[in-house]
């Protein structure tokens, strides 16, 4: 599990790190909560897994994974 994790965040960091990924680089402003809805409507409607919170996806791959535990959580010092 600890390495799946490693790898999470590390592309996680690598995308925010990522100037060219930068979604203010030319003043594009993030949806309002209400695009974000709509938005996410649009993913579920076309996912297979049903997902109801997704806005954006820069590759199109879907990993599956578990939410890690609390134990899980404290031993990686996240959340």
């Amino acid at each position: 599990k600890q390495s799946v994790y490693n790898s999470v965040y590390g592309v996680v960091d690598a995308v925010n790190n990522c100037p060219s990924l930068d979604l203010n680089a030319d003043g594009v402003k993030f949806p309002s909560h209400e695009e974000q809805k709509i938005i996410a409507a649009g993913f579920r409607e076309k996912s297979g897994a049903d997902f109801d919170k997704i806005i954006l996806a820069l590759d199109g791959m879907l990993v599956w994974t578990i939410q890690p535990t609390i134990k899980d959580c404290r031993h990686i010092k996240m959340g």
